[in-house]
């Protein structure tokens, strides 16, 4: 899940000039855009690693067998 302005930056469907105007921003700003890399990085480590993958199957599979 992208936060906006805090692992990238969101616009609105079928708006290309939102999006092209976002691309721009992040272009003209390096040390944000490499904030947002850094904070989407952490996010996607910690919240969607192979390990915690496998432990939440883990969790289901044990619940439905209990």
């Amino acid at each position: 899940q992208i936060e906006h302005g805090i692992t990238g930056l969101l616009t609105p469907p079928r708006a290309p000039e939102a999006m092209a105007a976002a691309i721009l921003e992040l272009f003209a700003q390096p040390t944000r855009r490499a904030e947002m890399r850094q904070a989407a990085h952490v996010r996607a480590t910690t919240h969607f690693s192979l390990e915690k993958m496998a432990s939440g199957y883990l969790r289901v599979f044990q619940e439905s067998v209990a």
